[in-house]
């Protein structure tokens, strides 16, 4: 059995809800959602990164 070394988890981001006060398209809100994506892009690469440590580790 192999030993692996513990990698990098993913930061947990935060997710920034819309303004109730505002319509959707406000720029609040489109603000808001732009950041929303930017952190799920990043989660996805930190995912991505940890996944492919692990992997590297494993010889794959």
């Amino acid at each position: 059995m192999q030993t692996l070394k513990k990698c990098p988890r993913p930061k947990v981001y935060e997710y920034r809800t819309l303004n109730p006060a505002e319509h959707v398209g406000s720029p609040d809100n489109i603000e808001r959602l732009t950041g929303n994506v930017n952190s799920l892009d990043s989660y996805s690469r930190e995912q991505s990164a940890t996944i492919d440590c692990y992997e590297a580790q494993a010889g794959k």
